[in-house]
């Protein structure tokens, strides 16, 4: 983690390079090795609120997520510990009182960590089973 850059900005402030490397990977993992049929570029992508969460290697893409508004998503690690990186970078930048996500049900411990808690009924989702879950986050509350 120690020579890894994060950034963190709207799809419109990320280079041509960037964007196409946000979007292969996502695709690679989503729709090549989950085999999730699933239009992985969407419109959430531009929304004004959305910020897109790049983990760097030197020019090599190795991680990355989207937060909008207070919903977390698209977390993606190709290392041990941005994954990690990427939740804590993601919940650091919610101003709400909760942070809330989809997990892939396999994947609910390891949000646990984070403080989630599952908040509704497993669904599928392309396929896939899938677990709402939220938690709470530091700091003062609107109407505090």
């Amino acid at each position: 983690m120690q020579d890894l850059r994060t950034k963190i900005a709207p799809l419109e402030d990320l280079s041509v390079r960037e964007v196409h490397d946000l979007y292969k990977l996502r695709v690679d993992v989503f729709v090549g090795e989950q085999e999730t049929p699933y239009y992985e570029i969407d419109d959430a992508d531009i929304h004004p609120d959305t910020r897109h969460i790049l983990i760097l290697d030197g020019e090599e893409l190795v991680g990355c997520g989207r937060v909008v508004g207070n919903v977390i998503g698209r977390i993606i690690s190709r290392r041990p510990g941005v994954g990690s990186h990427v939740v804590r970078t993601a919940m650091s930048l919610i101003d709400a009182p909760t942070a809330t996500l989809s997990a892939q049900s396999r994947l609910v411990g390891w949000y646990e960590r984070f403080g989630f808690q599952a908040c509704g009924p497993e669904t599928l989702d392309t396929g896939v089973p899938h677990t709402p879950m939220e938690a709470d986050l530091p700091g003062e509350k609107p109407g505090q």
